[in-house]
């Protein structure tokens, strides 16, 4: 997964998108905090619709 993937998923409907599986595939605790900042960053200018 990266941070193109995770917007695609995103804006075709996903509800979620397995960051916690891709970040238990790291072994290096720096490079975990490194990727989820990149998603954060990544999600954060998103534009997703949502219904009421």
């Amino acid at each position: 997964m990266n941070n193109l993937l995770s917007l695609l998923m995103i804006a075709a409907g996903a509800a979620g998108i397995g960051v916690g599986s891709a970040i238990n595939k790291l072994n290096d605790p720096l490079a975990m905090v490194a990727t989820v900042r990149q998603l954060v960053e990544a999600l954060d200018g998103a534009v997703v619709g949502v219904e009421a």
